[in-house]
């Protein structure tokens, strides 16, 4: 299939619409009703339409990515000649403006890294990076789990299904029912099933922020909060973890930050934090909840790894302290 970015002549283009187009059809009639729109005479043919759209693909010939009459479709008709000029596809602002800041770190340490064929000991590196013991074979997936999930793709066909685009109500109401807690029931009208949790932070910092709000992002703390709030066109500003209070949130500094900014959006807060191993204590979470309401802060609480503490550390969910 050989896509190309055609320029139409004026007459031609009028009827096109909308304005921009991208078709997948293999049928030329069908392609050209979606290409020119409904207003087809009822005198014209198949034989008709069929010419009329190999008229309007041979008028196409120059190659344009503008704006005004272009026109985007697939053409099925000829392939691109030996002068047609080559074009590359722009990418978005928000494409160039996404990026994760720990990619030039990492690249510089990849780069020396010798796989064990240059290796004059030939030892096989192991890359401790990504913590993940699930993708060298040392975690295997839970086989409850596992069973589960055949099990209901073998008797319910439709679980394979669409689904509503906030999760099956079965899943919602299990999720609102683990989080709910005494005094403070959720509902399933309250729960959003995301694709995993790096696709819950994505829709929700895409749901409070906008082009040039401020988004407070604990320091040191995952990227990913930085990455999808620069994407967005927002400015991220840091906030202390005090190494020698536990890594705890410098509340004094939040609020020197909040007394000479005005567009501060949200806070994001990460317990137990991924790159320190803290898990806040339920009295400093509830001092973090106090700030937030006496600045009307939405918090967006990274808590997956809420089920990962050890010893005497015990996790305590946000929602049930700012409740």
């Amino acid at each position: 299939m050989n896509i190309t970015i055609n320029s139409l002549p004026s007459q031609s283009a009028k009827s096109l619409s909308p304005k921009s187009v991208m078709h997948h059809s293999a049928n030329p009639v069908v392609e050209h009703l979606v290409l020119g729109g409904a207003n087809i005479e009822g005198q014209h043919t198949k034989l008709d339409r069929n010419e009329r759209l190999h008229t309007d693909h041979r008028e196409a010939t120059k190659i344009s990515n503008g704006c005004g009459d272009k026109r985007a479709y697939v053409d099925r008709v000829s392939p691109p000649t030996a002068d047609c000029e080559p074009w590359t596809c722009p990418s978005s602002k928000k494409c160039k403006q996404t990026h994760n800041p720990v990619d030039p770190i990492i690249d510089q340490v990849t780069k020396r890294i010798r796989p064990a064929s240059l290796r004059h000991d030939h030892k096989v590196p192991l890359s401790l990076a990504s913590g993940d013991a699930i993708a060298v074979g040392n975690m295997p997936p839970c086989s409850a789990a596992v069973e589960v999930v055949v099990k209901a793709a073998l008797e319910n066909p439709h679980a394979a299904n669409y689904s509503d685009a906030c999760g099956t109500n079965e899943a919602r109401v299990a999720v609102a029912r683990h989080h709910s807690f005494a005094g403070k029931i959720i509902g399933p009208e309250n729960v959003i099933i995301a694709n995993g949790c790096s696709g819950a932070l994505y829709l929700a910092l895409n749901s409070l922020l906008d082009v040039g709000s401020i988004l407070l992002v604990p320091q040191p703390g995952f990227p990913l909060y930085e990455e999808i709030a620069r994407s967005i066109g927002a400015q991220v500003m840091h906030y202390h973890l005090d190494p020698q209070n536990n890594w705890e949130c410098d509340i004094d500094y939040l609020e020197s930050i909040m007394s000479s900014h005005c567009n501060v959006r949200a806070l994001v807060i990460n317990n137990p934090s991924s790159a320190t191993g803290a898990v806040f204590s339920e009295s400093h979470l509830s001092a973090i909840a106090r700030f937030a309401q006496a600045y009307h802060l939405p918090i967006v609480s990274d808590e997956i790894y809420g089920d990962l503490t050890y010893g005497h550390n015990h996790f305590t969910p946000m929602a049930q302290v700012a409740a």
